[in-house]
């Protein structure tokens, strides 16, 4: 499993979020539940860690939050 994406002129946080989006949906897809993240941008772990939804990158955000919730993380 890897992470290929291509994003055009996206920052390095908006790379993280997409990569931890579309890891999560392969897990989704395999019913694996039991899963470690790791993440390489402090920024985007704040940003999942928060319910603040004033961010302009809020959608993303709000979908990988969604996307924790079903694999009950």
């Amino acid at each position: 499993m890897g992470f290929n994406h291509y994003l055009e002129m996206y920052s390095i946080f908006d790379a993280e979020l997409w990569s931890n989006l579309d890891g999560l949906a392969l897990l989704q897809d395999r019913d694996l539940s039991r899963i470690l993240i790791k993440i390489d941008s402090l920024e985007a772990i704040h940003a999942l860690q928060r319910d603040d939804s004033t961010s302009s990158r809020s959608a993303l955000v709000r979908r990988i939050q969604q996307s924790y919730k079903v694999l009950s993380i």
